[in-house]
């Protein structure tokens, strides 16, 4: 196979345009991209962080920050809106109610205590530390007499004993008897992980 050589007018012809083009490159990156220059690792580094999150200026001189996220950073970052459990053990007395609950009723009656306390636990130490005003106090009061209180916790074995655990208190006022969830309290640093126990009940008994 025979291959047609360019000219020699036309060879310099193309090396010049080539170089024409490559310094209009140059110009407009401000680099020579085809250019082969050494530079350190830390050099490397700086470049690669300015490329990804730009310089920081301090007075007329740039400085470069080579501040890299760890792996556990990075999905830190990406799942901060997810709810996380705690380390912190469970309370034996918490613990000890909710096994009394389960083996002492009705599946059905278990069920509907523990969505029904879960609710009530949620806006007292939520809703219930908007300040000490009538607003937010309602969600810390829970009167007993009430029909569906009575049937979800006072009528259920080891549903009371689940709230105190949980930091309701008994308070008497006249002739009443109320569950009273403290004031600047948000909760023990293990109720989220009770909560959730008592949510995956209810999630089992459905399968």
């Amino acid at each position: 196979e025979i291959y047609n050589l360019p000219k020699p007018e036309e060879a310099r012809g193309a090396i010049s345009d080539a170089k024409k083009s490559e310094n209009n490159w140059a110009s407009q990156l401000g680099y020579n991209p085809y250019e082969t220059n050494k530079s350190s690792s830390g050099q490397a580094r700086n470049a690669t962080m300015t490329a990804q999150h730009g310089s920081v200026n301090s007075g007329a001189e740039a400085q470069f920050i080579p501040s890299i996220a760890s792996p556990r950073d990075i999905v830190a970052e990406n799942t901060e809106t997810r709810p996380t459990k705690s380390k912190v053990p469970i309370s034996w007395e918490f613990k000890q109610a909710y096994e009394e609950t389960i083996t002492g009723n009705a599946q059905e009656a278990v069920v509907n205590s523990f969505g029904i306390m879960r609710k009530l636990l949620v806006n007292a130490t939520t809703k219930g530390q908007n300040g000490n005003n009538a607003d937010s106090a309602k969600f810390r009061k829970v009167r007993l007499t009430n029909a569906k209180i009575r049937q979800a916790i006072s009528e259920v074995h080891g549903a009371l004993d689940i709230m105190l655990s949980c930091g309701f208190q008994l308070v008497e006022e006249g002739q009443e008897t109320y569950l009273m969830f403290p004031a600047d309290f948000k909760g023990a640093p293990w109720l989220a992980n009770a909560l959730n126990m008592m949510q995956q009940y209810g999630k089992s008994c459905q399968v």
